[in-house]
Formats: C-alpha cells, structure tokens, sequence
C-alpha cells in the first residue's frame, strides 16, 4: 500500500506539495501575502430586441442587459525575493460570478420588461385612440426612447483575484512581484525596497493591475 504523507494537518499527495516546512520553522519566517486584481470586470451592456406590429404600425421594444468581458492580458504572477519564488493561484473569478449572477437574475429581468413592454402599449393604445395617430406614432417614439436596461455595474473591480504567500527568514528583504502573461512571460513588474519581515506576522500587499492606455493602443 501507498503511505499517504500528512504534515500539519495538510495530504501533501493530494495538494501536490513535494516540501513542506515544519511548523517550528514555519514560526520562525514572517509571511507576506500579496494579492494581485487582474484587469477589470465586464461591462454591463443594453442589448435592444424590437417587434414590429404590422396591424398597429407599431414597434415594440424590449432592453435586456448583457456584459461583455474585458480582455485579460495576465495569467497570474511570481513573487521573487532573492533565491526563492512562488507563483500565484487564482482566488476569485469576479467576472465570472458577475455572469452566474446575471444568468439567474434574467427570468425576473424578462418579466419585469415585459410587464413594462404591455403597461406602454396599453398606454399608447389610449393615447392613439383619443389623440389620433399622430399622437400614437409619438408615444410610440417616446416609449421606445425610455426603454432602458439597468446596466449598473461596479466597473472599476478586478477581473480576477489572485493570491500568493511567500515565508522569509527575519530581516529586511526586497520584494519583487512579476506580472506573468499567458505564456508564461513577464509582462510588467513592482518592486518593494525594505520590507521588514517578522517571525510568526503577516504583511499584505495588494496591486490592481490594468494594462497601460498606451500599451492599449498599440494593441488595437
């Protein structure tokens, strides 16, 4: 039988973990976590659908919203400190909760647009009637101009979340954390001078990355 190795509590098989250290010396590094936001979030868009009625020469207009994502130049990044490294994990998938949420809220969003789409026609069916059709062909313009989708959004968060953990050894050390493209190559770079490190505390550096408008450009 295989001996499945269990240290500190973790299955270092199942998590793939070849080296692990012991608590004691675990204790005696501090521990910077950096945290990494990739990109940003989708854009919540408007996608109109319209109906023409040929019997009531009338168009009907529905607003459904939709989000269309951003592209991600990064995969993740390394964070360097002398001789030791560690790569990153994704944490959280902030456009693709985004989704999800949208997803289960669109049968609710259809009905209530519907609902809005009947309330408008049985208004312009009155107006029609008692203002003719010149006043009907107005409100028709004017209900189509105020159907509008909520496309509300926080679009400044992150696409994504990535996180590391990197234990060093007591003293003052140089931090660098590299932005890692989908190959696997350095994109971009921070440097951290300094940083203090004490046994058994944590730092936590966080760094949204966006690429630059000028690199932005020059990829269009």
């Amino acid at each position: 039988n295989k001996m499945t190795v269990i240290h500190n509590g973790i299955d270092q098989k199942k998590f793939d973990i070849k080296q692990y250290d012991s608590l004691a010396t675990h204790r005696k590094q501090g521990h910077i976590i950096a945290i990494l936001g990739n990109g940003l979030a989708p854009i919540k868009l408007e996608k109109s659908i319209r109906v023409t009625d040929l019997k009531r020469s009338r168009l009907h207009s529905i607003a459904l919203p939709h989000y269309r994502p951003r592209n991600l130049v990064l995969s993740g990044m390394r964070l360097r400190s002398g001789a030791i490294q560690v790569n990153s994990d994704m944490v959280d998938d902030i456009a693709a909760i985004a989704r999800k949420t949208l997803k289960e809220q669109l049968s609710a969003i259809k009905l209530r647009a519907l609902a809005r789409a009947i309330s408008k026609n049985a208004v312009n069916e009155r107006v029609q009637k008692n203002g003719g059709a010149l006043a009907g062909l107005m409100m028709n313009i004017t209900n189509i101009a105020t159907e509008r989708a909520d496309t509300r959004s926080w679009v400044t968060l992150p696409s994504e979340m990535h996180m590391a953990n990197i234990s060093l050894p007591t003293g003052e050390h140089d931090l660098t954390m590299e932005f890692l493209g989908k190959r696997g190559n350095i994109i971009d770079s921070k440097n951290y001078s300094g940083l203090q490190v004490r046994a058994g505390k944590n730092q936590y550096l966080f760094y949204h990355w966006v690429l630059p408008v000028a690199q932005k450009q020059k990829r269009m």
